[in-house]
């Protein structure tokens, strides 16, 4: 499970690198030999902020040093808060962002997690995610952002107009690929509404929610999104409560051929839900991990998935602890 390990950048090249530098910026004065760099950087396609913390002020100078970068598709600003109110986060992200809204960026990558920002944090990143520079997003990453029900719902709408305004436009499409957002307390109608969101989209190939408190409604929502979304090769709902919805997260995973990664750990599927699942993976040609332990599974639902794997030579991981 290495997506929370900074695998956001796919290479080091044409990227500026601030991470971890314990920055703080409280003022313009406090990141002008970042700006200056920004600004004299050729070509740059990503920023790493992460483990440092600003303010309105420090991003409003940040956001303007970005406004000459229209090539600028990577965003990793994990970590960038720490000390910061949750009143202070909106205006910083939205002065962040203000340049790249007209400056013709096409964003591949955002990555805000570890901000613990709440629902509150969600509304500084509507503008931004429905506008024409995230038309291109591929991968969004908010881990442990505390988001909320409330904040899932707003971060859903604003994907749902980003690929409503991508397709009014008639240029690119919005392909959202990745979605990591565990730790987040999305709940039920969090949940319900980002299901909601992908089933639109349909073009996720990961989707990352552990951690969440997803009951079994949430977890219906979403296996009726998964089933729209073809090409999806991991799903992640470790942590969550499934219980009765896992016949229907089966059924789903039966129509999901490309599937790679499994994970279902320590979300109460129990037996009935382990042997669904052992009986809708035995087609699966690509199944390379799968995690159902911690589940209040018996011997029998363990058999039946062991007899599923059997005769399964992509399969490096399985966990039935």
């Amino acid at each position: 499970m290495t997506d929370n390990l900074s695998k956001s950048i796919k290479s080091t090249e044409h990227e500026l690198s601030w991470a971890n530098r314990g920055l703080k910026g409280n003022c313009a004065a406090d990141v002008k030999d970042l700006c200056d760099e920004i600004v004299k950087y050729k070509k740059l396609k990503a920023l790493r902020l992460e483990g440092n913390t600003i303010n309105e002020e420090a991003a409003t100078a940040i956001g303007k040093a970005l406004e000459k970068h229209s090539e600028i598709e990577r965003l990793i600003w994990n970590d960038l808060f720490t000390t910061r109110l949750k009143t202070e986060v909106p205006p910083s992200l939205i002065k962040l962002t203000q340049g790249l809204l007209t400056n013709g960026s096409h964003i591949v990558e955002i990555n805000l997690s570890d901000n613990a920002f709440g629902p509150i944090g969600v509304k500084g990143l509507e503008t931004f995610l429905s506008s024409s520079a995230c038309f291109t997003l591929e991968e969004l990453r908010l881990n442990n952002c505390g988001m909320g029900s409330m904040g899932g719902k707003l971060l859903a709408e604003a994907l749902i107009a980003c690929h409503k305004n991508s397709i009014a436009a008639g240029g690119k499409r919005f392909a959202l690929k990745q979605f990591i957002a565990g730790r987040n307390r999305l709940e039920i109608e969090g949940s319900q509404a980002l299901a909601k969101a992908f089933e639109i989209i349909g073009t996720l190939e990961v989707i990352r929610m552990p951690q969440n408190g997803i009951r079994p409604p949430g977890i219906e929502a979403l296996a009726i999104a998964f089933v729209r979304n073809r090409n999806l090769r991991v799903i992640d709902l470790n942590d969550n409560t499934i219980t009765t919805a896992a016949q229907k997260l089966a059924s789903a995973i039966e129509k999901l051929a490309k599937l790679e990664i499994i994970n279902l750990e320590s979300s109460l599927i129990r037996t009935k839900g382990a042997i669904a699942v052992a009986r809708a993976i035995v087609s699966h040609k690509n199944l390379q991990e799968l995690y159902l332990g911690c589940n209040d599974m018996h011997t029998e639902g363990g058999l039946e998935v062991a007899r599923a794997v059997k005769n399964m030579p992509s399969l490096k991981v399985l966990d039935l602890n």
